[in-house]
């Protein structure tokens, strides 16, 4: 498959490299220099220590301020942290922290009666990526930030390492990536596949977060919990693992108010073909 490789580490799962994914014309991603990922708050000590050793120079937080207070990164040394909240306010099921639990808890009972909703959750936070200002210019000023640094390190005659990530790994930093991998020239079919592994790489991940809220489903069904809890399960998974129709919905987002990917780029984020050319440029061979 022509998809990102992941990072082995203790903590981080869904730590990837998008280099050595082939573009349509047969170039490659450099390696070693954009990675996606998942929150950074779990890295265990030795994790720390491969982070140290990656040549990161800039690691972008897509996640909102309740979960980044929460859960700071970690400071790696010599890189910057850069904080791009990628949603202006909460959404159930991609952000995280305080303000959004609280909100999936109340969510809860319709979620269990109705799982599909979850399904429609996720949907419009998708759509946000596109159709909200703020998402627009938050990936905007990540592209030109990655550009601008990556343009500043030739001049120097090094090549820095960039990491992005969200709580998950799989909307904020998923989408990030596929607009980097348009702009590279990936094969759609090949951006999708990659996308999908986030489900390879965090099986039982929607089991164990359903299981962790069983008292508060609990505090809602009383005896019939054992009877409801597979629904539940099944309404989180909806929350937590990709899925196709997700990133498809931006697409067809993107299609119907700007065309094409093209004038996304260029209309949408501001980010001209130019840039987009220099970033070819800088990281592929």
């Amino acid at each position: 498959m022509n998809t990102s490789k992941k990072i082995d580490f203790e903590e981080l799962n869904n730590t990837r490299d998008l280099g050595g994914m082939v573009t349509s014309d047969g170039k490659k991603i450099r390696e070693g220099v954009l990675y996606r990922s998942a929150a950074l708050f779990t890295a265990s000590e030795k994790d720390l220590e491969k982070l140290s050793g990656m040549n990161l120079c800039r690691i972008y937080d897509f996640r909102g301020e309740d979960d980044r207070s929460q859960h700071p990164d970690p400071e790696i040394p010599g890189c910057l942290n850069v904080w791009l909240q990628i949603l202006p306010s909460t959404s159930p099921g991609v952000t995280h922290g305080k303000d959004s639990e609280a909100e999936l808890v109340k969510a809860f009972q319709g979620l269990i009666e109705k799982p599909e909703k979850s399904c429609l959750m996720m949907a419009d936070a998708y759509r946000k990526f596109v159709r909200e200002e703020h998402c627009r210019k938050q990936y905007g000023s990540f592209l030109k930030d990655i550009l601008e640094q990556a343009k500043e390190a030739e001049e120097k005659g090094q090549q820095p390492a960039f990491l992005w990530h969200c709580a998950g790994g799989k909307d904020r930093a998923g989408f990030g990536a596929a607009i980097l991998q348009e702009i590279f020239g990936v094969d759609r079919k090949d951006i999708f596949d990659d996308y999908m592994l986030t489900n390879t790489f965090m099986q039982g991940m929607a089991e164990a977060e359903a299981e962790k809220r069983r008292s508060q489903v609990t505090a809602i069904y009383g005896d019939r919990t054992e009877e409801i809890f597979p629904s539940f399960v099944k309404a989180i998974s909806y929350l937590i693992e990709a899925r196709i129709e997700y990133l498809e919905t931006t697409y067809k987002c993107i299609e119907e108010d700007y065309e094409d990917f093209s004038h996304y780029l260029t209309v949408g984020l501001g980010f001209s073909e130019n840039e987009q050319e220099e970033m070819r440029r800088l990281f592929l061979e």
